[in-house]
C-alpha cells in the first residue's frame, strides 16, 4: 500500500536501524512510544529508551504530541495479504504518535504477522472476548492519501507523509 521496510535480526539491530532512520530523516522533534521487544526466551525489554528522541512519551500530553516530526511505535500485528500494520491502542496518545507525525516508523515483530485480514479478525476476537475495556484498532496501510476535486493525489494531509516499517525477527538482517 505504500512505505518502506527495513529488516533487523533482533532488538539491538532494530534500535540501530531506527536511530539511523531518525538521523537521516528527522527535521524536527521525535517521540517514541514504549516498544517491548523479545530479549531471549519469554523476556522482553523496552527499547524505546535507546532510541534518539526529543520528546518523552507522555501518555496524555496531546500538545507535545502535536509537535512530532518523527513518531516511533510498535505494531501489535501486521497483515501479509495487505501489507497493513495494526495498532491496538488503549491510550489515544499511542495512536497520536503514529497519526500526527510527518514520518511514522513502526516496529513489526515477525511473529505477529497474520496471513490474512480474516486471521487477524479471529485473533482479535479471541483476544478481546470477555474483556471490559476495548482498544481502538487502527489499520495503517501506508502514508495518508487524499485527492482533490481534480483527482490529484496528495500525501500526508491527514497523517504521515511517510511510513517506514522495521521488521524484527529471525528472517531479518542488515538493512
Amino acid at each position: 500500500m505504500g512505505g518502506k521496510v527495513y529488516a533487523a535480526g533482533d532488538a539491538d539491530e532494530a534500535v540501530r536501524v531506527i536511530n539511523e532512520i531518525i538521523g537521516e530523516k528527522a527535521k524536527g522533534k521525535t517521540c517514541c512510544a514504549p516498544i517491548l521487544l523479545p530479549e531471549g526466551g519469554a523476556e522482553r525489554r523496552d527499547v524505546s529508551l535507546l532510541i534518539q528522541t526529543d520528546l518523552p512519551f507522555q501518555g496524555s500530553n496531546e500538545k507535545l504530541l502535536g509537535e512530532i516530526d518523527v513518531g516511533v511505535t510498535r505494531a501489535d500485528y501486521a497483515i501479509a495479504e495487505t501489507g497493513c500494520v495494526v495498532e491496538l491502542a488503549y491510550d489515544d496518545a499511542l495512536r497520536l504518535v503514529s497519526s500526527l507525525s510527518r514520518i511514522h516508523i513502526v516496529v513489526v515483530e515477525e511473529a505477529t504477522i497474520m496471513p490474512t485480514l480474516q486471521d487477524l479478525a479471529q485473533r482479535i476476537r479471541e483476544l478481546l472476548t470477555g474483556k471490559a475495556t476495548k482498544p481502538t484498532i487502527t489499520l495503517i496501510g501506508g502514508p495518508s492519501r487524499t485527492s482533490d476535486i481534480e483527482l490529484k493525489s496528495v500525501l500526508g494531509v491527514h497523517g504521515p507523509k511517510e511510513v517506514l516499517a522495521v521488521l524484527v525477527g529471525e528472517e531479518g538482517g542488515s538493512a
